[in-house]
């Protein structure tokens, strides 16, 4: 095992349990060490009893008296803290890790002796003397022995022990597998849940006979391998997508911006242009309105002053000046009252907007009227106006106003 602070692997700062960084770590007679809460929160799964296991290998650590509630703490202070520089920091560089490992055979016996080999089925350290034992049993004969610094890191520890533990005794270890079931178990199942299945051997014997072991863990890596660069290709993308995501819709704003100030620009000419006619056609109607005023003035005041005569003669003279003054008249249907047309004033049509055109084919037309819009001077409505003297022109411009009429068919009237 390393023993610089700049060599020293990830996991030699992790606690096993909360999977986190240390937090006030304590060391267990096997050597494991865990945060002080995690431990704490671990041992309530055994109150009332005088031992607890080791989480990762399963060593039990035994106590005088039964595990309670209120002791658990008390308990948990009773180990030693996992060397941690002075202001008990939680920073990767103020750990010390120990450079050797304690036997955690020697442990049993509460005996602190340094470990200088590592069991790899059994995942423990070992000094000299217990290694030289451990390997004389039967069962234990074909089990690997390395150094201490070639032990694997916790997480792996704790990844093997997981993988080899019975799937009905938590601290049991899977030695056996039915082969009826295809499933592992322990010597307790053995005996008890499969008793009556034809085929149980031994887990040692299978995988050592096992011809297809090598090609499944070939097949199975390369598996891993092809989704890891489907994954990893899907990750490229998926990262990439809100950036996407922002792009277009900076470009739809951006479109959207443009269309208003086409739309704008379109309304505000076609605004204009027809303000623009629309002026011009009421200065030639008000000025055309204003001249035939000025005649049918002149006409109407030489009326009076016809009627005003007849009214005379007939109120003072006789038979034979009544006949006199009407033999000099014209008869009022041939009398000239100055124009020869009928009066029907000016005729303005607009034609329809058919089309704006736009950049892009998407956009339709902004405006498009149905019918065409009609202006016109329809009819002379007799609203028995009257002028008198010194009357200002603007009085004039206004009733002449009312003498205009708005409609989609034209009428004429002729006076």
């Amino acid at each position: 095992m390393a023993t610089k602070e700049g060599n020293l692997s990830e996991n030699a700062f992790t606690c096993s349990i909360c999977l986190e960084e240390f937090r006030k770590p304590r060391s267990l007679p096997c050597g494991h060490s865990f945060c002080h809460e995690c431990l704490c929160e671990y041992l309530k799964k055994f109150e009332g009893k005088s031992e607890m296991p080791c989480p990762l290998c399963r060593n039990a650590t035994h106590t005088e008296t039964p595990i309670t509630l209120d002791s658990i703490v008390q308990w948990v202070e009773k180990f030693p803290l996992f060397d941690v520089l002075p202001g008990n920091k939680t920073s990767k560089s103020e750990f010390s890790l120990p450079t050797k490992q304690s036997c955690q055979a020697c442990a049993i016996e509460q005996k602190s002796v340094e470990a200088n080999l590592y069991c790899l089925d059994c995942c423990e350290h070992l000094c000299n003397t217990c290694a030289e034992t451990h390997t004389k049993f039967k069962l234990n004969r074909n089990h690997k022995i390395s150094l201490s610094e070639k032990a694997p890191s916790s997480k792996v520890v704790e990844l093997l022990l997981e993988i080899g533990r019975c799937p009905n005794h938590e601290n049991e270890t899977a030695e056996y597998i039915c082969k009826d079931q295809n499933q592992p178990c322990c010597g307790k199942c053995a005996i008890t849940s499969h008793r009556k299945c034809e085929e149980v051997l031994t887990i040692f014997d299978v995988a050592k006979e096992n011809n297809t072991l090598a090609d499944r863990i070939a097949n199975y890596t390369q598996k891993l391998e092809e989704k890891m660069m489907l994954t990893l290709d899907l990750s490229h993308r998926v990262k990439e997508e809100p950036s996407r995501i922002e792009s277009c819709s900076e470009r739809i704003e951006k479109q959207l911006t443009e269309i208003k100030v086409q739309l704008d620009e379109a309304f505000e000419r076609l605004r204009n242009k027809v303000i623009g006619e629309v002026m011009s056609i009421k200065s030639k109607l008000l000025d055309q309105a204003k001249g035939n005023l000025q005649d049918v003035c002149v006409k109407l005041e030489d009326i009076r002053r016809k009627q005003a005569e007849l009214e005379d003669v007939l109120s003072h003279g006789n038979e034979v000046h009544k006949y006199l003054y009407m033999l000099k008249q014209t008869p009022v249907d041939d009398v000239k009252w100055g124009w020869s047309t009928p009066y029907t004033g000016y005729h303005t049509v607009y034609k329809p907007v058919e089309y704006i055109s736009y950049p892009s084919r998407a956009q339709r037309s902004f405006f498009q009227m149905q019918e065409p819009t009609s202006i016109r001077i329809l009819q002379y409505v007799e609203l028995g106006i009257t002028f008198k003297e010194n009357t200002p022109l603007s009085s004039i411009i206004e009733q002449i106003d009312n003498l205009l009429i708005v409609e989609q068919d034209s009428r004429a009237h002729t006076i």
